[in-house]
């Protein structure tokens, strides 16, 4: 089961990967064909096959031997992980351990929904890292799928008031830094894990998104990589702290804090 789930994963992470790279070029998603980037051949479908592909090319193109990005295989997996781990959440490993399988119409609504919302995050983190922007085109069709989400279950308020908080509290760093310390897509990103994570989540995963941050730009200071005023791309540590969140709840940032003071 998890092989077959972590394949339609990877599948959709082939797909990641092409907004990942047309998005911030204004080219179309889906008329144009998969292409080398460096000479612009065609690719076969043997050379699309996701994360093996890579791995049977020796990471080169077939036409030019031009090196091909090791994020092809990255997203992929990752997708692949995310669509694993959503599924036995969702469905409490009950088929696993109880040999027992049934889909409710909620439960299918909730993992296509948090497929979404975690797919989102990923392209708009790689995009981040490769353009320093956070893509409107990603970011408010997730938002506005969190709110028609959180609407259906009739539980729209304290996802909402989440939203506006960590949407405030974003907003007031920049006002004050006057734009220096993030970006406004970081503000943006703040709503979408507000209305996606609720109270109290949405506090763990900008806990942990900070914290991490620091550790990461304290890190390429010290090997000489980054200066003090050097630019650091913030949204991928928003969707990591969202994911952990996700994943591992209040209540186990709560006993983290606990044990690390002690």
């Amino acid at each position: 089961m998890a092989i077959i789930i972590f394949t339609f994963g990877a599948i959709f992470g082939s797909f990641l990967n092409v907004l990942i790279y047309r998005l911030p070029e204004g080219v179309g998603v889906v008329r144009k064909k998969s292409h080398c980037p460096k000479c612009g051949k065609t690719l076969k479908w043997h050379e699309l096959i996701p994360v093996l592909s890579f791995f049977l090319l020796r990471g080169k193109c077939s036409g030019c031997k031009a090196k091909i990005s090791w994020q092809y295989p990255a997203v992929e997996i990752i997708s692949g992980l995310i669509w694993i781990l959503v599924f036995f959440k969702i469905f409490n490993f009950q088929f696993l351990i109880f040999n027992q399988f049934s889909i409710s119409n909620f439960q299918l609504l909730a993992f296509f929904y948090q497929i979404f919302i975690l797919s989102s995050l990923v392209v708009i983190s790689f995009i981040d890292v490769r353009k320093m922007i956070i893509p409107d085109k990603i970011v408010y069709p997730a938002i506005f799928v969190s709110l028609l989400y959180n609407l259906a279950r009739k539980d729209i308020l304290i996802p909402l008031a989440a939203a506006l908080a960590a949407f405030s509290v974003f907003y007031l760093i920049i006002f004050f830094s006057k734009g220096r310390a993030m970006g406004f897509g970081d503000v943006k990103l703040a709503a979408l894990m507000g209305l996606f994570l609720s109270y109290p989540d949405i506090l763990a995963a900008l806990w942990w998104a900070f914290v991490l941050g620091a550790i990461f730009g304290i890190m390429l200071i010290a090997v000489g990589r980054k200066g003090l005023k050097s630019q650091l791309p913030f949204g991928p540590f928003l969707a990591l702290g969202t994911l952990i969140a996700y994943f591992f709840s209040w209540k186990m940032f709560i006993n983290f804090i606990i044990n690390l003071s002690i």
